[in-house]
């Protein structure tokens, strides 16, 4: 059985790059958030060396906690924290854990386990309260030079359009890109919010944890990626159809 073994090395609450505004404060959530299960939601990043990088471990996860601080301060909402399933408190932090992995990466990742690669994600994230923090980001330094960074996410605001749209605006930043990703916040004003008393406590986790659950992984090897990747690349042109 492949085995990670993991020496956490900092823990810290990284702060938006710039203050929300006071009138920003208080973010209120849609009816759809409300009705959101109160879970996180797991992903793990890996990333070789690039070849012609000069940055040096250290100076690789401070590139990523500056990027982070400044991603932040777009998704303002994500840096704060969940009260009684009806707003968000803007409190400018985002939670951050550094640590030193050692393991046989090729072996974790050809026979990936859930138990094993949890390893990689903040500890317990699957039993925390929802009031704890929005998101969790646990930054892995393996022995063999990658880097893999752990993010939980709360799926309330958060669901995947969202989370892409987050990961790619952080890791624009961190490259240095000048790619600008403003997101917009307006599901309170589509579907507003209701009194729903006692519907998911805030200070305790989903009872959906309590559940027995099956999960599926898909697994795509690099060549199926290129493909799906040429697909994509090409404008597909539908002519009318003929009518009879």
């Amino acid at each position: 059985m492949n085995t990670v073994t993991v020496e956490f090395t900092s823990r810290e609450t990284i702060k938006t790059s710039s203050p929300t505004p006071h009138s920003l404060r208080n973010f209120k959530l849609s009816l759809l958030d409300q009705l959101s299960h109160p879970v996180y939601v797991p992903f793990i990043f890996f990333y070789a060396p690039a070849k012609n990088s000069k940055l040096n471990p250290t100076d690789r996860i401070a590139q990523i906690k500056t990027s982070l601080s400044e991603i932040l301060t777009r998704f303002y909402p994500v840096s704060g924290r969940l009260k009684d399933n009806s707003l968000i408190d803007c409190n400018n932090e985002g939670d951050f854990l550094g640590a030193k992995a050692s393991c046989s990466l090729p072996e974790v990742l050809r026979q990936p386990e859930p138990n094993v690669l949890n390893n990689f994600l903040r500890q317990g994230y699957g039993t925390k309260s929802p009031t704890e923090f929005q998101l969790a980001a646990q930054v892995n330094t393996i022995s063999c030079g990658v880097i893999a960074i752990g993010v939980c996410f709360l799926h309330k605001i958060f669901d995947g359009s969202m989370i892409g749209s987050f990961i790619n605006g952080w890791a624009a930043m961190a490259r240095g890109s000048g790619e600008s990703v403003t997101p917009i916040f307006s599901g309170a004003s589509l579907f507003p919010p209701r009194d729903l008393p006692g519907l998911f406590p805030s200070n305790s986790p989903s009872n959906i944890l309590k559940a027995k659950c099956m999960t599926k992984r898909f697994v795509f090897d690099g060549s199926s990626i290129a493909l799906f990747k040429r697909k994509s690349s090409h404008q597909v042109w539908f002519g009318p159809t003929n009518s009879h």
